[in-house]
């Protein structure tokens, strides 16, 4: 699956935060996730705005919601899931595309005829519009 970084904010704000600049302002909370992608690229492209590193993934939707901190840049099936979990509280931003490109893949056993089986059904389900469809229900 192709994804790439993008940002989630509170939906009053989907027109506001939709690039790089916008965000890496001296003003803008920015919610952090430690050791993983997210911190990465936030500590590379967000020098100036307000990194607010958590623990933990558990609170970061929550605050952005109750406006304790503005957005969160993550991957875009993490966007798109969390903004469906959040209706009408949490938006992903209007970007026209993400912030950077990167292939997702399955770990799995090393055996042919299951990432064979795999490889069909997902390449069905995105193809057949149904792994979006889950996304934004």
């Amino acid at each position: 699956m192709h994804d790439g970084k993008r940002p989630i904010v509170r939906c009053a704000d989907k027109d506001r935060y939709t690039s790089i600049a916008a965000i890496d302002r001296r003003n803008v909370r920015v919610e952090v996730n430690p050791g993983g992608t997210n911190q990465v690229f936030d500590n590379a492209h967000f020098p100036h705005a307000q990194l607010n590193q958590r623990r933990d993934n558990t609170g970061i939707f929550d605050d952005l919601a109750s406006d304790r901190a503005d957005v969160m840049v993550t991957d875009g099936a993490e966007v798109d899931f969390q903004a469906r979990h959040h209706r009408d509280v949490l938006c992903a931003a209007e970007v026209t595309r993400a912030f950077d490109h990167f292939d997702k893949a399955y770990w799995m056993t090393r055996d042919p005829a299951l990432k064979t089986a795999v490889d069909a059904v997902v390449r069905k389900n995105l193809e057949n519009g149904a792994y979006r469809r889950f996304l934004t229900w």
